[in-house]
């Protein structure tokens, strides 16, 4: 499956934006090409709402703020944040199961 290029949903937000700030800012909007499904109270909400009616379809969530921040994560740390979600595939070398213990492949037993 190829990413989807969400320029068609970005354009539709930006040109939404003026409208939205006044209605719901602070929400989270979901686009589908041009279409605006509604505004949600959280990621969630908007994220299950996108999924019931479009489904197996990519769709863009985004929050409707003024300005938007940016953040920013080592990619070790991002790394390190993400192996303990059970929901993400295993890294090489990590165990996926609840209860980890260092990987000790390389030990042998005499």
């Amino acid at each position: 499956m190829e990413p989807h290029d969400f320029s068609v949903e970005l354009a539709a937000f930006e040109n939404k934006k003026p409208k939205l700030l006044n209605l719901c800012e602070g929400k989270f909007g979901v686009f589908k090409a041009d279409r605006f499904l509604g505004a949600f109270d959280s990621y969630l909400a908007a994220y299950q709402a996108g999924s019931k009616e479009w489904v197996n379809v990519s769709f863009l969530i985004k929050q409707i703020v003024k300005e938007e921040r940016s953040e920013t994560m080592p990619p070790f740390a991002l790394v390190l944040a993400l192996r303990d979600f059970r929901t993400v595939p295993s890294l090489p070398g990590m165990r996926s199961s609840p209860a980890r213990r260092p990987d000790d492949s390389w030990v042998t037993s005499r």
